[in-house]
């Protein structure tokens, strides 16, 4: 495609989440940025390999400089990240699950 792509965003459909996203787009909050191994039994690392090892800029393969940058809607109330730092002033509802 010719297309010069600066990085990969990751949507929230890969991490473990406290339940069903509707139809509507709400539910399923983020419990934990790790990916399920039955969407990618590599890991995020081993996508991220992949990407490294397919960059190009201005034509040339350039491995390592594809930044991946992660997105997810709404952390969980039941949040790894949550339980596991309790110092952070997280914005959590409790109406998202």
């Amino acid at each position: 495609l010719g297309v010069p792509f600066g990085h990969w965003q990751f949507d929230s459909w890969f991490y473990p989440k406290d339940g069903a996203v509707d139809p509507g787009g709400g539910g399923g909050a983020v419990v934990n940025w790790t990916a399920m191994t039955d969407v990618f039994p590599s890991g995020m690392a081993g996508i991220q390999m992949k990407l490294a090892a397919n960059s190009t800029v201005s034509g040339q393969l350039t491995p390592g400089l594809m930044p991946m940058v992660m997105h997810n809607r709404q952390w969980s109330v039941q949040s790894d990240y949550i339980r596991n730092w309790p110092d952070i002033s997280w914005y959590v509802s409790h109406k998202a699950a």
